[in-house]
Formats: C-alpha cells, sequence, structure tokens
C-alpha cells in the first residue's frame, strides 16, 4: 500500500493499484461461500474494467511529450 504514496510515475501507480485489486478479490473469495464467490466475480470484473480504463488513459498520456514523471 506504501506503493501507492511512493510511486512516481504512472505505470509503478497501475502495477500497485492492479496487485491491490487482486488482493482484495482473495480476500472477498477467502470465506469460500457461493455468495462470497459471486461477489469476488463482481468485484474482479468491476475492477478489471476500471484498470483497463486507466491503462488506457495511462497509454495516451505517454504518448504527450514530458509525461513520465509526476515531477518535471
Amino acid at each position: 500500500m506504501n506503493a501507492l504514496f511512493l510511486s512516481r510515475d504512472l505505470f509503478n501507480l497501475y502495477v500497485t493499484l492492479e496487485l491491490v485489486g487482486l488482493a482484495a478479490v482473495a480476500l472477498t473469495a477467502m470465506r469460500g461461500q457461493r455468495e462470497a464467490l459471486v461477489a469476488a466475480m463482481r468485484y474482479l470484473l468491476t475492477t478489471l474494467l476500471g484498470s483497463m480504463t486507466y491503462l488506457l488513459a495511462v497509454a495516451l498520456l505517454y504518448t504527450a511529450p514530458a509525461a513520465w514523471t509526476w515531477c518535471r
């Protein structure tokens, strides 16, 4: 979780968000009941949709000049 605050570029922020999201899905599904597994799948699909949108935005930003880091 500290990597979210220590990240110096948008791609590493994306990777960290993915890892946190996958950990949340695993914790949701850990109970093993049917309701928990359905909720984990819904959360996973929602997270993947948001992640793909974020990755597309990062790819578009990286095509702009001088967009590789937070600080200039």
